[in-house]
């Protein structure tokens, strides 16, 4: 039995007829035999009349009432499957070969659920990422995935010249790319690792060892490089072996590098240049008055209530539409500046200047 539809149009106004109907065989010739006249029903009554005749006859559907229906046991679903999915864009199952499903598993876990590696195991159990593998849960080893760390760690290189390799394949992708490049460090609990050393603490705890982490990003914010170095490592002391490293390892032709002012010096600057890299950076404000234009670009200080007319006396233009900052650029034999002024910063900063003046005892 199956249902059928017919129209029929009366006067320009079309009509919708269903009927169940049964295949029959008479005088050798097939032909269709009404059951129910069932007039004009609605899409979704017609979806259910079809589903009811699936099950009367079929034997990929199953008709239980639903209070006998019991769930015995459920698999996260939407964000692995939306990961998986992401994965699958980068080819990395190919990349990483039989150790595909631990790699992925960590990956998806630390975007997801991050937990300790201990618990991996029961949370891809939980999921329904063993069956994008073809495996069950019942067949996991809850040990693989520490044989397969040592195994990640063996290939860092290789990962990081895929990445870069993916990025120089990406459409658009300019042939002077740009790169931000930052630091930061996470404080450990152990005693025994040789990278955790007593430094300056991002995390705010000078009570505990750390390890410092390097990355660089693109412009879209995809990682394509990370160093990790022990925890009293300046940050300073990072710049020259990134930009070895972008050509060394990554193969990367001439890019441009945005980094804080932590990380300038004039080695650093000379280490960039010598491998025809670009930079972006800030100049740290004890610097300022050395530099050759700074005279002329900033003869002296603003106030609160003539700031416009100074800024504009300077040459300054506003970059926003509600002129609160503003830049000039100046050009010297070997650098480009672009002197900013930003009105909101220089308001908090002389608000907070006033307060700590009239009152010296107070702190905020």
């Amino acid at each position: 039995m199956f249902l059928t539809k017919t129209s029929t149009t009366i006067h320009g106004k079309t009509y919708t007829h269903y009927k169940i109907v049964e295949s029959i065989r008479e005088a050798g010739r097939v032909k269709h035999r009404v059951l129910w006249s069932l007039g004009n029903v609605t899409e979704e009554q017609a979806q259910q009349i079809r589903a009811v005749l699936a099950v009367t006859h079929g034997t990929e559907w199953v008709s239980a009432p639903f209070a006998e229906i019991a769930v015995t046991r459920h698999a996260a679903y939407p964000d692995v499957a939306v990961g998986h999915a992401l994965w699958q864009t980068g080819d990395w199952g190919k990349f990483w070969g039989a150790d595909t499903f631990w790699v992925e598993a960590l990956v998806l876990n630390r975007l997801i659920d991050p937990q300790a590696k201990i618990h991996l195991h029961s949370w891809a159990a939980g999921t329904v990422l063993p069956a994008h593998h073809g495996l069950t849960p019942d067949t996991l080893d809850p040990y693989a995935v520490y044989r397969v760390l040592d195994r990640m760690a063996a290939r860092e290189a290789e990962v990081q010249q895929a990445l870069a390799a993916h990025h120089r394949s990406a459409p658009g992708e300019s042939k002077s790319p740009t790169f931000f490049y930052d630091l930061t460090s996470t404080y450990v609990d152990g005693t025994t690792s040789p990278l955790a050393k007593a430094g300056y603490s991002r995390e705010h705890r000078p009570d505990r060892t750390q390890i410092v982490i390097g990355l660089l990003i693109t412009a879209t914010g995809s990682p394509i490089y990370g160093q990790v170095w022990r925890g009293n490592t300046p940050d300073v002391t990072t710049v020259q072996t990134v930009v070895a490293d972008l050509k060394q390892r990554l193969a990367l032709g001439s890019c441009i590098l945005v980094f804080d002012r932590g990380m300038v010096s004039s080695a650093n600057l000379a280490a960039i240049d010598a491998a025809q890299h670009l930079y972006l950076s800030a100049v740290d404000r004890d610097e300022l008055a050395g530099l050759p234009f700074w005279p002329a670009a900033w003869p002296e200080a603003v106030d609160e209530d003539h700031w416009q007319e100074a800024v504009t006396h300077r040459g300054m233009e506003a970059y926003d539409a509600e002129h609160t900052l503003w830049y000039r650029e100046w050009t010297t034999a070997e650098r480009r500046y672009v002197v900013a002024f930003d009105y909101r910063r220089f308001h908090l900063e002389d608000t907070a200047q006033a307060r700590a003046v009239h009152n010296p005892g107070c702190s905020h």
